[in-house]
């Protein structure tokens, strides 16, 4: 099946298109009002949030170029879904099977992610002449 391509990290998958729901899904994420739509949504932005190697994503991602589009264009790199069906089929246990991840968990997620870049900040801070980049054991 298309979204179960070989010789892909399927736990990594569902984390990135979980987040890509729920990032797209609305400009407040979390009901916040914070729009984070203009800068999250490139591949290489989400690299750098989740910790991950330069190019993990749209590694990841490449083999589904029919339900999701990937743009790392330099005026306007995005990353969307063709169809929403596909966030409902996400959203479903019974259908996705090992893709399924709550909403719940999915904001646990992006909670945690910026807790961990909150404590790297915050020690760059105490210590201003440290090379405190992002930690390789949290991804």
């Amino acid at each position: 099946m298309i979204l179960n391509p070989p010789d892909v990290d399927i736990p990594l998958m569902k984390r990135l298109l979980h987040l890509i729901i729920e990032i797209t899904g609305s400009p407040s994420v979390f009901g916040v009002g914070v729009d984070v739509t203009h800068w999250i949504l490139s591949a290489s932005n989400l690299d750098e949030f989740l910790s991950l190697g330069k190019g993990t994503t749209e590694i990841i991602l490449c083999d589904l170029h029919s339900v999701l589009s990937v743009t790392e264009d330099a005026k306007r790199p995005y990353i969307y879904f063709h169809h929403k069906t596909l966030e409902d089929y996400l959203y479903s246990p019974e259908r996705a099977g090992n893709l399924y991840q709550s909403q719940a968990d999915t904001h646990s997620d992006i909670l945690t992610v910026c807790f961990h870049h909150m404590e790297l900040w915050n020690r760059k801070l105490v210590s201003p002449n440290a090379d405190f980049q992002s930690d390789p054991s949290y991804s």
